[in-house]
């Protein structure tokens, strides 16, 4: 289903990508040479990345197709009049561990400049190309390597792993292995091809023929390039068939596979995301504006951006009103998260549903995490989700926050997400425990503020989800604060809320630290044993009120909460530990929205 849904992709952009026998490759470096196969300088092809103003990123080039390479005898296959610095320079590695290793690399070196050379020298015979036969000379004359080896620039070359190198004739502004003779020669070697000794039935296409030994590796997912599908040990053999035989495809639709894949994880590509390391890539089968939006929505830090807004509203018109393309019910839609392994892509998830199936569940995901913020324009505020994970992260020493669980925690919210069902309890508990130990200092309470809503955001979209699907309870707590709900969690946060703010006016609105600091954690877990404290505190801030309107203010609200309240429980479970972050926060955000709205008035 995958590959399958991967070929049409290439079928619906074939006008956009590269044709069979091509692939859009990285050449960081191009080696320039005139017609007797002279070396005339080494070509930087990089430009700065438009997202890092420190990195520099290398320019894409339509080359012919790389070849799968696998088994001791790897070596053997070379690139069409590109690869990387061992076939075309004949240059090991630099990072050997011993002088054991070294001299391996240098070999393997050796062999894999051979059989680049001798393919070369093949292509130049047969096309009798001026710029290929250059290649050819340049590539016999050890001086002219070294005058390329001595470049300023080589330094740069062995910095990049693996690094790829292409020619090009000073007299011509394209690669060699772009110009016409040498994309005749690969058409004519498709048509002699010999080299798949089995036929069947190919499963993506269903017609017979050929079947591919092996399938093109994926760039963009790890540190080094990867096939999708493929067969390493004998234990996953099946029927006496090995390599790609097991799961017949034929070249044609490799390519084609593999192509939309590499379109899809390319740099800058509006269709992937990358949460930590799971790489996500989605598309529809016909083109819809929702592809278009998807990355902004689940990716971006801040919905309320203005560069966001419109995305956010789009899908809001569409699913209640029915607008835009967003409600197509025969579009399908595709997600699919890869993550990075030794041989092979792992598959983390695949998600196949409708446009309006998706839809839905990213508005009711953007529905779940929309708290109130007095501060906001809106008076409300959605946090993508790359924030809400980074408000559960620890404060470190040094300013790293770098975890190793927030790769589970992105995995588990990404699920969520796209298959409409609850959040985890892991990450729910995640949310709660960051929340309970949030306060420790008021400098912290300055630096971290909005990690807090993030949290509190998190809390209510998992207490929502789970009432969705367990009663059928849309929206089991509102997005902003609620007086008539009487869960006991909420209340006791309620009053927590307006003790601190009784505890803050009666100061005269100046405190380094307040009942939070010391008392937050306990309240809203064992409250039998906090709340009979802060109601002697609370007696003695009422009296210290520098006004009589202010004191019956604060007694009403505090009746108002309290006609809730029967008793103090001796424990709170975690779901009403949570009800209790919810509770604080929409009544501290309601304490100060209308603190502000009475200055404005004023």
């Amino acid at each position: 289903m995958i590959l399958q849904a991967l070929y049409d992709y290439y079928e619906r952009k074939a006008s956009e990508l590269p044709k069979q026998g091509y692939a859009d490759k990285e050449i960081p470096f191009t080696i320039v040479i005139n017609e007797k196969g002279d070396f005339v300088n080494l070509e930087d092809n990089r430009e700065v990345s438009p997202d890092n103003p420190k990195k520099l990123v290398s320019k894409r080039f339509l080359v012919p197709q790389e070849k799968a390479r696998s088994g001791k005898n790897s070596f053997q296959i070379a690139n069409c009049l590109w690869d990387h610095y061992g076939y075309v320079l004949c240059q090991a590695k630099t990072d050997f561990k011993s002088e054991a290793d070294k001299k391996k690399g240098e070999e393997q070196a050796r062999l894999q400049f051979e059989s680049f050379k001798t393919l070369v020298a093949k292509i130049a015979n047969d096309t009798q190309d001026v710029a290929v036969e250059a290649v050819d000379k340049f590539l016999n004359k050890n001086d002219e390597i070294e005058k390329a080896k001595n470049c300023e620039l080589y330094s740069d070359v062995l910095k990049i792993k693996g690094c790829n190198l292409g020619f090009r004739l000073n007299s011509q502004n394209f690669l060699v292995c772009q110009n016409q003779a040498v994309q005749q020669w690969i058409t004519n070697q498709e048509e002699q091809d010999t080299g798949y000794v089995q036929q069947g039935v190919c499963l993506i296409t269903g017609k017979k023929g050929n079947i591919a030994r092996l399938h093109s590796q994926i760039p963009g997912i790890g540190a080094q390039p990867a096939p999708l599908s493929s067969i390493n040990n004998d234990a996953y053999c099946s029927y006496g068939k090995d390599k790609a035989y097991n799961f017949p495809t034929s070249p044609d639709a490799v390519f084609k596979y593999t192509t939309a894949l590499k379109d899809l994880l390319k740099q800058g590509s509006n269709n992937r995301l990358r949460f930590s390391s799971t790489t996500i890539v989605f598309w529809s089968k016909e083109p819809s504006k929702f592809e278009d939006d998807l990355n902004l929505l689940i990716g971006a830090d801040d919905l309320d951006d203005p560069n966001n807004a419109d995305a956010v509203r789009d899908l809001y018109e569409s699913v209640n009103k029915g607008s835009l393309d967003y409600i197509d019910n025969s579009n399908l839609f595709y997600v699919l998260g890869l993550s990075p392994n030794v041989k092979r892509i792992v598959i983390r998830f695949w998600y196949v549903g409708t446009v309006a199936n998706f839809a839905q569940r990213i508005k009711n995901w953007l529905d779940d995490v929309k708290i109130v913020r007095s501060n906001s324009d809106k008076g409300y505020v959605q946090y993508g989700l790359p924030r809400l994970i980074k408000s559960l992260q620890r404060n470190r020493s040094g300013g790293k926050n770098d975890d190793p669980r927030d790769q589970v925690l992105y995995d588990m919210a990404i699920k969520a997400i796209f298959s409409g069902l609850n959040l985890p309890l892991a990450l729910y508990q995640a949310a709660l425990q960051r929340t309970q130990d949030r306060y420790k200092s008021a400098l912290q309470r300055t630096q971290d503020r909005y990690k807090f809503v993030g949290r509190v955001a998190l809390i209510k979209a998992y207490i929502n989800r789970k009432y969705r699907q367990a009663s059928n309870i849309e929206e089991r707590i509102k997005m902003q604060l609620d007086e008539q709900e009487q869960n006991i969690g909420y209340c006791l946060g309620r009053l927590f809320a307006i003790y601190e703010k009784l505890q803050v006016d009666s100061a005269g609105g100046s405190l380094n630290s307040t009942i939070c600091d010391t008392y937050y954690s306990s309240a809203s877990r064992t409250p039998q044993f906090v709340y009979p404290i802060l109601n002697r505190l609370h007696n003695y801030h009422l009296r210290k009120l520098d006004s009589k309107p202010k004191q019956i203010y604060f007694e009403r609200l505090i009746g108002n909460v309290m006609h809730y309240i029967n008793s103090f429980p001796a424990h709170l479970n975690l779901e009403e530990q949570g009800f209790f972050a919810i509770g604080y926060y929409h009544q501290k955000e309601d304490l100060y929205a209308k603190k502000a709205n009475k200055q404005q008035e004023e």
